[in-house]
């Protein structure tokens, strides 16, 4: 009596079979994650900063209540208190209630939402904060 009803070359052929089926359904699966692990290591590939000639100034926006002007605030902001000795020290970060990207005006939901998160991404921390009629006023620390 043999323990196995079928014979060993049928074996391979079906194991060869249960392989082919298994390639064919994980393959999709396969491609995706390795497209996605691909996306992600572009994404936080380490990005060299401009030179100081090729930079454009901060303050070279056109419209005075252009966004990239506050965020460019932010980053001097924490640049500076990283440099400092003062482990009080504080910068005050003033946003425009009004505020435009790309030339449009945006909610200011959006644009706070965009302010915390720059703040937040360049090691602050909001201290205080304190909304008037035009400006949204943003006391940070490093945090």
């Amino acid at each position: 009596m043999h323990l196995f009803a079928a014979s060993p070359p049928d074996r391979y052929g079906s194991m060869a079979l249960f392989f082919g089926i298994a390639l064919v359904i994980m393959a999709p699966v396969a491609i995706r994650m390795l497209r996605r692990n691909a996306a992600a290591k572009a994404d936080t590939a380490p990005v060299t900063p401009p030179s100081d000639a090729e930079a454009p100034p901060a303050a070279a926006t056109s419209e005075p209540n252009d966004l990239a002007a506050v965020i460019a605030a932010i980053d001097e902001g924490a640049t500076t208190l990283r440099h400092t000795a003062d482990e009080a020290a504080q910068c005050h970060i003033a946003m425009p209630r009004e505020a435009l990207i790309d030339g449009r005006l945006t909610p200011e939901s959006v644009t706070t939402a965009l302010v915390r998160d720059a703040i937040r991404r360049s090691g602050l921390a909001v201290v205080d904060e304190r909304i008037d009629d035009s400006t949204h006023h943003f006391t940070c620390r490093l945090g």
